[in-house]
């Protein structure tokens, strides 16, 4: 049975940065690397050898691969910062009995660091250097073997095992010439990472014989593969499982692991370590890890790993797993928070929760959320700052009769699922704050603005917002406005030095401080108009933002029955349109590492080249390098645009 593997080897040379084309290997010749299988006589190791490879050394059925003409090509596997060690042997499998060379490249610099010619036997050859080669520190080689191909030949040899291929480590060089230490391979060879071009061979049939004087070959491992544990549609911010296969070629089993995980390319990484294993050397095995799933659209998780037995592990590789989120029942994904914050001057606490705040700002916003702020100046204490407002929300944020706290917030005025804890407001820990925000974004966002517009008549400002409704009570909707203000000085923060800056504080309402009933249309669409108030003229009107939302009763005695359904935020001296409402909710779309990453919610996906023809209807595949027509569909309509893979 004859398996082929092709790709035009322009492209190849096309894809090499490190690498010149010669004229000798160009387009014009238009050949293609084939692989065949055929039976080899297995060689295992003897008692007391020691040989790294990433191969299957005691597979019998191997792919011999080649171009099928007469030519100088060579094979090598890529290894990583081993300083103090020596090479002594090279053991590998050729397809033909040809001259040749063993060699020694530097990944980094491209110059052969070694390099030594002998006569090549067809099968197995077992070769000591000269002189032992010792390893530089903080340094990547390849090393291999090179053969003067004769006619028809399949000279390299793979063990054909594409499920467990070391990514990145498996090469091809075509060159014009043996190699030889007086001449530079710059400008006369091109290299072919066979990971990157797309081919797949399995690990290449070459085996190390290293003194191992530093130790780094007794834990080595490798990712081939992420799948996901978790059946069906994924729902936001969720916990979902992740297979992940692990190869163990280092020379002693495999007790624990350590990964770092994303949820996403711009997510942070989380570490998670796995013990209780035994993985056996040249042997692979599952594991399972976790992640949290993003709040909408086409993501790509990912894991890497990064210790063997608790060692720093120098094969690192991360391979990208990509998922998609789905909301039940038809609702959109949470795309929006509002963070409420209590504080007051006569707090010596509240600036400590700035930190940790302005972080969970910028992740909520690299995950797509659009993140509204207010800073309520109540709670135990008032200050130059409170507002009468703010002191009326008390006994709704604050469930336990006559208790307040600062430093608190609230998440979209989610209720705590911890029925031990205060139902309202919490306690400004950061365990508590990740808490209540996971809970919050976990909730469908039923309303969409259309439009809002700053309306000014008579010295007095008013806002006007317009928009539609999902699933949602209609005699239980509210909207609240309110006016902040960033980059005020304190006049006496306990806590702080002298200077500290109050940013988003609630300067005035523009509706009652529990919100202002909306009464919908009959096919769930709004407007109302707020009220009018007045601008204080010492106010900044450009640090002044204006923070409206839609929500549920905060006067219900029902706790659930409080939360918000959708928020915005607009500068103060700039109108919103529907034209700008209709740009932010546009998806994101662009390629990560090959993959397609849709920042939006996703209902229908099409991606056609540009000629027209359909490549596919799911981010699931790597996508080839070029320009790609996207179409996406989701609650807001279809949106196309251009995407170039590069």
């Amino acid at each position: 049975m004859k398996r082929i593997f092709t790709s035009f080897l322009a492209l190849f040379l096309a894809s090499s940065a490190a690498f010149a084309q010669k004229q000798s290997v160009n387009s014009s010749d238009g050949f293609e690397l084939k692989a065949q299988n055929v039976k080899i006589p297995v060689v295992t190791q003897a008692a007391g050898e020691r040989y790294f490879g990433y191969a299957d050394a005691d597979v019998a059925d191997i792919a011999y691969v080649g171009t099928g003409r007469p030519m100088v090509i060579a094979e090598a596997i890529k290894i990583s910062a081993m300083g103090g060690n020596q090479l002594k042997k090279i053991r590998f499998n050729s397809g033909q009995e040809v001259d040749g060379t063993i060699f020694v490249l530097s990944a980094s610099t491209n110059q052969l660091k070694y390099v030594e010619k002998l006569a090549v036997k067809k099968g197995w050859n077992d070769v000591a250097l000269s002189t032992p080669f010792t390893m530089a520190n903080n340094e990547e080689y390849y090393i291999g073997y090179q053969v003067n191909a004769a006619a028809d030949p399949r000279p390299l040899a793979f063990d054909n095992k594409v499920d467990q291929t070391a990514p990145g480590a498996n090469v091809i060089i075509f060159s014009n010439g043996l190699f030889d230490m007086a001449t530079p391979l710059v400008g006369r060879d091109a290299l072919l990472d066979l990971d990157a071009a797309g081919l797949n061979f399995g690990n290449a049939m070459i085996f190390l014989e290293i003194d191992d004087k530093v130790s780094a070959l007794d834990n080595v491992a490798y990712v081939t593969k992420l799948s996901l544990i978790s059946s069906g549609d994924l729902a936001p911010n969720t916990e979902a499982k992740i297979k992940a296969t692990v190869r163990n070629v280092g020379f002693k089993p495999l007790t624990s692991l350590t990964f770092t995980t994303k949820r996403s390319a711009k997510s942070p990484e989380v570490e998670q370590k796995i013990g209780g294993l035994n993985i056996a050397k040249a042997s692979t095995a599952e594991v399972e890890l976790k992640i949290n799933t993003v709040a909408r659209g086409i993501a790509l998780a990912s894991a890497k790993l990064v210790k063997a037995n608790g060692k720093p592990s120098w094969f690192s590789n991360q391979p990208l797993l990509p998922y998609r989120v789905v909301t039940p029942n038809g609702e959109a994904k949470r795309t929006t928070m509002l963070i409420e914050r209590f504080t007051t001057e006569k707090c010596p606490n509240c600036p400590r929760v700035d930190q940790p705040l302005a972080e969970m700002t910028q992740q909520l916003q690299g995950f797509g959320i659009d993140v509204s702020f207010i800073a309520h100046h109540s709670g135990y204490h008032t200050d130059f700052l409170t507002v009468n407002e703010s002191i009326e929300l008390l006994p709704y944020a604050f469930n336990k009769q006559n208790r307040t706290y600062a430093p608190a917030f609230m998440f979209n005025r989610f209720p705590s699922l911890d029925p031990t804890k205060d139902n309202g407001a919490e306690l400004a820990s950061l365990e508590t704050m990740e808490e209540r925000a996971n809970a919050a974004l976990a909730s469908p966002e039923p309303v969409q603005f259309s439009r809002y517009a700053k309306v000014e008549k008579d010295g007095k400002v008013a806002l006007e917002v317009e928009g539609v409704t999902g699933y949602v009570d209609l005699d239980n909707l509210y909207l609240t406005a309110v006016i902040t203000e960033d980059g005020i000085t304190a006049k006496s923060q306990a806590g702080a030095p002298a200077g500290y800056i109050h940013d988003g504080a609630a300067r005035v309402f523009m509706t009652p401080a529990l919100g202002k009933m909306i009464t919908p249309n009959a096919d769930g669409s709004f407007k109302i108009t707020t009220d009018a108030v007045e601008i204080d003229s010492e106010w900044k009107t450009e640090k002044m933002k204006i923070v409206f939302f839609v929500h549920k009763n905060m006067a219900s005695p029902l706790i659930n029955q409080r939360q918000v359904y959708s928020s915005k935020t607009m500068a103060f001296n700039n109108s919103g349109s529907a034209e700008q409402l209709l740009g932010a909710q546009a998806p994101r779309i662009y390629a990560h590492d090959g993959y397609l990453v849709v920042d939006a919610d996703v209902s229908e996906l099409a991606i056609y080249d540009l000629a027209g023809r359909l490549v596919g209807k799911s981010a699931d595949r790597k996508l080839a390098k070029g320009v790609y027509v996207v179409k996406v569909t989701n609650t807001y309509g279809t949106f196309t645009q251009k995407v170039i893979v590069d």
